[in-house]
């Protein structure tokens, strides 16, 4: 999920997000467009990930504090888990 979580108008949006299992969640930037609410009009940086985070985790019913503190990593390990990983034989072959 991006920015657009954050934006008025998108109910649906943070509807859609609290039915996904927390393992399976992710953010994004979609930078430099999509900036979050209520910093419409800036350009979209990486660093906008963290309130979208946030702004998710409220979605997802998760309270401030412990809560939201477990749901925050949860969210980093599966960036983690995505990225941080080897690469496949199709990526390693695809430089050669």
């Amino acid at each position: 999920f991006g920015g657009a979580l954050t934006f008025k108008n998108a109910d649906d949006t943070r509807e859609a997000a609290a039915r996904v299992p927390a393992d399976r969640l992710l953010t994004e930037t979609d930078a430099p467009y999509m900036t979050p609410e209520p910093m419409r009009g800036m350009t979209c940086l990486p660093d906008h990930v963290l309130f979208t985070a946030e702004r998710l985790a409220e979605a997802c019913g998760r309270a401030p504090g412990t809560q939201r503190e477990e749901f925050l990593a949860r969210l980093m390990d599966n960036a983690r888990e995505l990225l941080d990983r080897p690469a496949t034989a199709w990526q390693k072959n695809k430089g050669a």
